[in-house]
C-alpha cells in the first residue's frame, strides 16, 4: 500500500487508476525516455476514439516508447505508466467530454530503463527535441493543447543544454553547433506561438517572438505569427511592420 496507492487521481486531466493487484519487482519507475512492456485488457467505451495502443483490442504484451503517443488516449496512457511500478495491475479511467469514461485494465510487465533525460548526450537530446517537435506538429490540427505540451518538452530539451552563446563557459556540445540549437529553438518557439494564438494569448506570443527583433534570417512563419498577435491586440500599425 505504501509503494502503490489503491487509488491514484489526476483531476486536472480526468485520470484515475484503481489498483487491482501488485507483485513487487523494482522500485524504479519509468522515466521520460523509458520503454514499457504492458498488458492491456478489458477495454470499454472507446467508442471510435483514436488510439494506437487500444484500437487493436486486448493485447498480451506490447512495448511502448514513452514520448511517442500521437493521440490524446495514448498520451494519457503514458501518464499512467509513469505513475506505475513494474508488477502493478490497475483499472484505468479517462474522463471524456461526453461524461463517459474510457476504461481498461493495464499491467506493467517490464521497464526498459534508459536513464533520465538530463543524462543524455547533446546529440541525443537534440534528436529527442526534434522527435517531440514532430509529434507536436502531427497533433496540432486536431489536438493543439497536446501539441503545445510536446513543443514545451522540445524547448526544455534544448534549453537544458545550457546557454546558446559561443562565449559562455559551458563545455563543448559534441558535434552540436550553437547555430543548429538556435535555429531549432526558434522553430519550436514559433510552434508554441501557433498554439498560444489559438488560445488568444497574444501578449505571450509577443514575448516568445522577441527573437525576431534581434536575429537575422527569421522564419517567415514566426514573423507572421507575431503580426497576428499584434492584430489580436488591435495594434494594427505594429502588425504591418
Amino acid at each position: 500500500d505504501k509503494l502503490v496507492p489503491k487509488i491514484w487521481t489526476d483531476s486536472t486531466k480526468g485520470l484515475q487508476k484503481i489498483l487491482i493487484d501488485f507483485h513487487f519487482v523494482s522500485i524504479v519507475k519509468a522515466s521520460e525516455i523509458s520503454r514499457c512492456c504492458i498488458n492491456v485488457t478489458g477495454i470499454e467505451d472507446l467508442d471510435g476514439r483514436e488510439s494506437e495502443i487500444l484500437n487493436e483490442g486486448d493485447r498480451q504484451e506490447v512495448w511502448i516508447d514513452l514520448g511517442s503517443g500521437k493521440t490524446p488516449i495514448d498520451c494519457y496512457i503514458e501518464i499512467f505508466l509513469k505513475e506505475m511500478l513494474t508488477g502493478e495491475k490497475s483499472r484505468c479511467f479517462i474522463a471524456t467530454k461526453s461524461g463517459q469514461s474510457v476504461s481498461f485494465t493495464l499491467k506493467l510487465l517490464r521497464i526498459d530503463f534508459r536513464g533520465y533525460l538530463f543524462e543524455l548526450p547533446a546529440r541525443e537530446m537534440v534528436n529527442l527535441a526534434q522527435k517531440y517537435r514532430e509529434n507536436g506538429v502531427a497533433m496540432f490540427k486536431n489536438h493543439p493543447l497536446f501539441a503545445q505540451d510536446y513543443f514545451n518538452r522540445a524547448a526544455k530539451c534544448i534549453l537544458s543544454l545550457g546557454p546558446l552563446k559561443s562565449d559562455s563557459q559551458e563545455p563543448p556540445l559534441d558535434d552540436v553547433t550553437e547555430e543548429e540549437l538556435q535555429k531549432l529553438l526558434e522553430s519550436i518557439y514559433s510552434n508554441i506561438a501557433a498554439c498560444l494564438l489559438k488560445q488568444e494569448r497574444f501578449e505571450d506570443v509577443l514575448h516568445l517572438m522577441e527573437f525576431t527583433q534581434r536575429d537575422e534570417d527569421v522564419p517567415e512563419k514566426a514573423i507572421y505569427r507575431k503580426a497576428l498577435a499584434h492584430h489580436g491586440l488591435k495594434e494594427y500599425e505594429e502588425a504591418k511592420k
